[in-house]
């Protein structure tokens, strides 16, 4: 989507690792973005940090930042207000 951030370098120069279901695994990598599986959509300005994984059919709403592992068909939002005229 538009203005969705996806970082691959970590602020501390470390090698970036991965959370998977079964646990974590090391990339061996100091640059690593993330792994998205398809049907997937994200907001405007939502962040995803290194070694995230996200499932299939995952929506992530406006403005969320996101890391490690999003399991399929997760529904991700930050709290905003509706206001009505």
């Amino acid at each position: 989507s538009a203005g969705t951030v996806l970082a691959n370098y970590r602020f501390d120069h470390a090698e970036v690792s991965v959370q998977m279901p079964a646990g974590i695994v090391n990339t061996g990598r100091k640059k690593f973005g993330s792994i998205i599986a398809k049907n997937t959509i994200t907001g405007v300005n939502s962040s995803l940090m290194p070694g995230t994984v996200v499932g299939s059919n995952v929506k992530i709403g406006s403005g969320c930042t996101i890391k490690g592992y999003i399991k399929d068909g997760s529904v991700i939002h930050s709290q905003f207000s509706h206001y009505e005229k």
